[in-house]
C-alpha cells in the first residue's frame, strides 16, 4: 500500500526543517489586494477591514482553485505601525517620513501592530481563516524584508531594530495560523544583513514555517543567508540547496517551466491588484497545465 500523501502544510513544516521529500512546486502568487475585485470594490477599502479581507482572500482562493492564501504583502504597514508616517491615498502605502528615534526603545511589540489598520486586519484575517481552513489550503505572510524595514524607518542603521520587529511579527503570524514566511527586499542589504535574518528565520523554524527570501527591483545577493529558503528570479545562478522561485508579479509572464526543482512559486512581490480576474485565471489555469505537461 503506498504512504498516504502529506498535505501542503505537513510538506511545508518539513521545508522549514530541510527534510522531506521533493514534491510538487506549491504555486503561491502574492494575491491579496486583487481581492477586492470579488465585489468591484477598491482595495483601499478591504485591505483594513478583516471582515471583507477574510471574504475576499477566500473567494479569491476558490475562484483561482489555489491551495494558498496570501493574508500580507510587503506595503509599509510593518513601518506604519512602528511609527512612521505613511501616505494613505493610494495602494501599497509608501512611507513619507521616516520613525522618531524614540521607537528604538520599544521592548514589546504586542500593542503596536494594531496601530497599522492594514496589518491588524492581516493578522485578524489570518486568525478567522486559520480556523475555518483544513491542512491542504496554506497561509502565507509575505512582510517587508529587514533591509527594506531598516531603509522605510530611517536607514541602515536601524537594521538591528527592524530585525527584532519582524521576529515578532513573525511570531504573531505563526501564532495566527500562518504556514509560511516570506520576506521580500526591495533594498539593496548592507551591512548586518545576513545577521538580521536570523532572528526572524529561527523564530519562524520554531514555529515550523519556512522563511521564504525574495528580491524585488534589486539584485540577489551572491551568497544567500543559510537560514532562508532561497526563491531567485527564474534563469538566476542555479541553486544546489532546497529552494524556491520568485516570479515576475506580471501574471502575463508565469511559465510553469520556470519552477523546475522548486518547492515553492511565489511572486517577487504582490500581484497588481488591478490585474483582472480573467487575467488571472487564464495564467493560473497555464501554469497548471504546464506542470502536469
Amino acid at each position: 500500500m503506498a504512504p498516504p500523501q502529506l498535505s501542503w502544510r505537513r510538506r511545508m513544516n518539513n521545508l522549514a526543517r530541510r527534510v522531506g521529500e521533493g514534491h510538487p512546486t506549491l504555486f503561491a502568487p502574492l494575491l491579496r489586494g486583487a481581492a477586492a475585485q470579488i465585489d468591484a470594490i477598491d482595495p483601499l477599502m478591504m485591505i483594513a477591514d478583516p471582515t471583507r479581507l477574510t471574504k475576499g482572500l477566500g473567494e479569491l482562493r476558490r475562484a483561482l482553485a489555489l491551495d494558498v492564501i496570501v493574508t500580507a504583502t510587503p506595503c509599509a504597514m510593518e513601518a506604519q505601525a512602528l511609527g512612521t508616517s505613511v501616505d494613505a491615498s493610494a495602494w501599497p502605502r509608501r512611507v513619507v517620513a521616516p520613525v522618531s528615534p524614540d521607537v528604538l526603545a520599544t521592548e514589546d511589540f504586542s500593542a503596536v501592530w494594531e496601530r497599522s489598520p492594514e496589518l491588524g486586519a492581516a493578522l485578524e484575517a489570518t486568525r478567522r481563516l486559520a480556523a475555518t481552513l483544513g491542512e491542504e489550503t496554506v497561509m502565507i505572510a509575505a512582510l517587508t524584508g529587514p533591509a527594506t524595514l531598516a531603509a522605510e524607518l530611517g536607514g541602515p542603521q536601524m537594521i538591528e531594530f527592524a530585525a527584532r520587529a519582524l521576529a515578532a511579527l513573525t511570531r504573531e503570524f505563526g501564532q495566527a495560523g500562518a504556514a509560511v514566511i516570506a520576506l521580500i527586499e526591495t533594498t539593496v542589504p548592507g551591512e548586518g544583513w545576513s545577521d538580521a535574518i536570523t532572528p526572524v528565520a529561527n523564530v519562524a523554524k520554531f514555529l515550523k514555517m519556512p522563511t521564504l527570501l525574495a528580491f524585488d527591483g534589486v539584485p540577489a545577493p551572491a551568497t544567500w543567508p543559510a537560514q532562508v529558503v532561497a526563491c531567485p528570479a527564474p534563469g538566476g545562478e542555479a541553486i544546489e540547496s532546497v529552494h524556491g522561485v520568485a516570479l515576475a508579479r506580471d501574471c502575463a509572464r508565469w511559465n510553469g517551466g520556470d519552477a523546475a526543482g522548486a518547492r515553492i512559486a511565489i511572486t517577487a512581490g504582490e500581484v497588481p491588484p488591478e490585474t483582472p480576474l480573467s487575467a488571472l485565471t487564464e495564467a493560473v489555469s497555464a501554469w497548471q497545465s504546464q506542470l502536469q505537461a
